[in-house]
């Protein structure tokens, strides 16, 4: 069995950059993470590392010097950022400038397929961002191996958005016109990074991939941090990717074509 671990990342007022991104990776690769992830929660003495929170001194890590939180960062990036941990890094960003002036566009034409449980509009990046990652890393069980029958089970930090993910997730996987790759995925869920370590690897990444997508999307001169760097290494480049103006419209015309949520998407984004 395999699993996904993934997490979101945006700016405070969710008009520049949104990020999902985390880790995937075989189960017993995972089962050695969390073991090593505890014991340095316990090493440290903190519940949880929470990556924005070390980075500022604040919460757990408040009082801490500079010197000292960069010393627990490295540690637990050492974790992620070599090929020993079998674990691979994915990235999905959106641009939100361009999104926030074709959300109309996404209210219309993304909705949750008739007959299922819930129903409402699909609009938020947020659901966006997770249909791309569930279709690029179900297309990526070359990377690990697995036999035929193994599937790869998704689990997504708790969000206000999460009353929805599951109907999404399941009009992915019995949707007739994706693929193969469709056979691949198992269950979803949401879970509290406080209680599944896994998904702090998860905030860990995203919270770097996002400082990173943000000024890429700006235009800027993108200034790698060594946190970035390190992390960097372990990601699987063939399976993240970032949505510019052009490729929004790209999936605007596939769904809008359609008027259904089980299309493939990630044949229209910039490769990373």
């Amino acid at each position: 069995m395999a699993t996904a671990y993934l997490d979101e990342s945006k700016d405070g007022q969710e008009k520049r950059t949104f990020v999902l991104a985390g880790y995937f990776g075989r189960d017993e690769n995972w089962e050695l993470l969390w073991t090593k992830w505890a014991r340095l929660l316990k090493t440290f003495a903190i519940p949880e590392f929470h990556a924005s929170d070390c980075e500022k001194g604040s919460k757990r890590f408040f009082g801490m010097s500079e010197k000292r939180r960069a010393a627990i960062q490295r540690e637990f990036i050492r974790l992620l950022s070599g090929s020993e941990s079998g674990l691979f890094g994915h990235l999905s960003a959106i641009q939100l400038e361009p999104y926030i002036r074709l959300r109309p566009r996404f209210k219309k034409a993304r909705k949750i397929p008739r007959g299922l449980a819930i129903s409402g509009s699909l609009d938020d990046p947020y659901y966006l961002g997770l249909q791309i990652a569930v279709e690029r890393i179900a297309r990526r069980v070359d990377a690990l191996a697995l036999p035929p029958e193994e599937k790869i089970e998704f689990i997504f930090d708790e969000s206000a958005l999460g009353g929805r993910v599951p109907a999404l997730f399941d009009s992915i996987k019995n949707a007739k016109n994706l693929g193969a790759w469709t056979s691949r995925l198992g269950g979803v869920q949401l879970r509290s990074s406080a209680e599944c370590l896994p998904l702090q690897a998860a905030d860990l990444w995203a919270y770097e991939a996002f400082r990173f997508s943000e000024q890429r999307f700006a235009g800027e001169a993108t200034k790698q941090r060594w946190q970035y760097t390190a992390l960097e290494r372990s990601v699987d480049w063939n399976s993240s990717s970032y949505f510019d103006e052009t490729g929004l419209l790209k999936v605007l015309e596939v769904f809008e074509g359609s008027g259904a949520t089980d299309q493939n998407l990630s044949g229209n984004a910039v490769q990373c």
